[in-house]
């Protein structure tokens, strides 16, 4: 489950896999951005929410099976960011520079939809109960324009000659364009989590 960019338009990818037919010999992997920057704060939340879920149904022992952690999401960039969700407003971002070279400059792709994936107990093997986090995650956090939920924001590097460059836990970030105005585009699809 990697994230990986073919090229600066992503555009969906067609890979040659082997087969017989013609018409079976490519296939379509969908590159939106190659970098997801996902919030600390927001998984707390999110691991919050859940478990509110829960103890108002008074299924606190179903709980106990769910783990909902950060490397479910698959995330390349992480921030310890309050408020939760405070990433779904940015809109570019700056890494100092390192040895005489520019700031590395970062800006915003998209919202990244969540899939079943994130469902998964990487340590059993096994879906985690009740599809969650995915399913607490489609009660509040889904786009106005997609059938999916989403956390975390897709990202890509705005000058080209910075590819290739290292951060480093401890980097400092600079948001340098915010937009807080448009409420994320973001709807709530129930009227009250349960």
């Amino acid at each position: 489950m990697l994230r990986c960019l073919y090229d600066q338009f992503h555009e969906p990818n067609p890979q040659k896999v082997p087969s017989k037919r013609a018409e079976d010999r490519s296939v379509g992997f969908q590159h939106h951005s190659s970098i997801l920057l996902f919030n600390q704060s927001s998984l707390k939340d999110l691991q919050r929410v859940v478990k509110d879920q829960y103890e108002k149904r008074n299924e606190t022992a179903e709980l106990a099976n769910i783990d909902i952690n950060m490397e479910l999401f698959r995330p390349n960039l992480v921030i310890d960011e309050e408020p939760a969700y405070s990433e779904d407003g940015y809109r570019a971002l700056e890494f100092p520079s390192h040895e005489g070279s520019e700031n590395l400059k970062i800006h915003f792709h998209g919202h990244c939809q969540r899939c079943n994936a994130i469902t998964l107990n990487l340590e059993q093997h096994t879906r985690n109960f009740d599809k969650e986090p995915y399913s607490t995650l489609d009660l509040y956090r889904r786009e106005k324009s997609s059938l999916k939920p989403v956390l975390g924001i897709l990202i890509h590097i705005s000058n080209p000659s910075e590819e290739g460059r290292t951060l480093k836990v401890g980097d400092k970030i600079s948001i340098t364009a915010l937009d807080a105005s448009e409420n994320m585009g973001l709807e709530l699809v129930a009227s009250e989590l349960i």
